[in-house]
């Protein structure tokens, strides 16, 4: 298998910048951040942190709808995208430039979120991927909520021909991807993404010290209540500190 070019995430997102909005699975933030509030069942004024918050479409909603957002990212590009966007919905929230494997919060939300691999399950290693989930586990006041969707290891073992560079053994998916810098120069990222079953992922939140309360089977754009399938492209978690 290639290796994975060292902080691609970061390169990848900066160079996208706002065609991340012409993407089909970012097409529906309406339907997915009423489901995750129906899921967390939390008061006005809560504190919600968004964890690879990217040009922050899900915390700019959730401030829309009363809440308390701090969004964190390793781009400098995207936080820049997502400030503006917050200054143009005219809502405020907290934009924080940090690798979350370093991010230290100590018990000062009421709930967070981590989507579409904006930074779990990116990192080059299983290590500090769990890191990552760690913490959030310490930024989560006692009984905070957790929502985490992951790529689902299943959907790729009944249709390995979605994804021709897939290790198996590792269950990393890797791809090419071709970028131009803002100085114009070419290169090409080895890109990568840990794909997991669901009593994988349950069991390391689980050795963290969450409580997962559900897991639901979901496509990209669209959060449901439905049972964990193998023709689920992706897995949705619910869990509890």
């Amino acid at each position: 298998m290639p290796k994975t070019t060292p902080d691609w995430y970061k390169k990848l997102f900066d160079c996208l910048g706002e065609k991340y909005f012409d993407l089909a699975y970012v097409q529906n933030t309406l339907q997915e951040t009423g489901f995750l509030e129906e899921l967390f069942q939390l008061p006005p004024g809560s504190q919600i942190l968004d964890v690879g918050c990217g040009p922050g479409r899900h915390a700019i909603e959730f401030a829309k709808r009363g809440y308390r957002v701090t969004g964190l990212d390793h781009s400098p590009k995207m936080l820049k995208i997502a400030k503006e966007l917050a200054k143009k919905e005219k809502v405020e929230i907290s934009l924080i430039l940090e690798d979350a494997r370093k991010m230290s919060f100590a018990e000062e939300f009421d709930a967070a979120i981590s989507l579409y691999e904006g930074a779990f399950s990116l990192m080059e290693s299983d290590e500090e991927n769990i890191l990552i989930l760690e913490n959030v586990f310490h930024s989560l006041k006692q009984g905070g909520k957790f929502i985490v969707n992951v790529l689902h290891a299943g959907f790729i073992f009944r249709y390995p021909e979605q994804d021709k560079l897939f290790d198996p053994e590792t269950c990393v998916g890797y791809w090419m991807e071709d970028i131009s810098s803002c100085e114009g120069k070419q290169e090409t990222l080895c890109c990568s993404n840990r794909y997991f079953t669901f009593p994988e992922i349950k069991m390391i939140l689980e050795n963290i010290g969450f409580l997962v309360i559900s897991g639901f089977g979901c496509m990209p754009g669209e959060f449901k209540k439905n049972p964990i399938g193998m023709n689920d492209f992706e897995i949705l978690v619910f869990a509890e500190k």
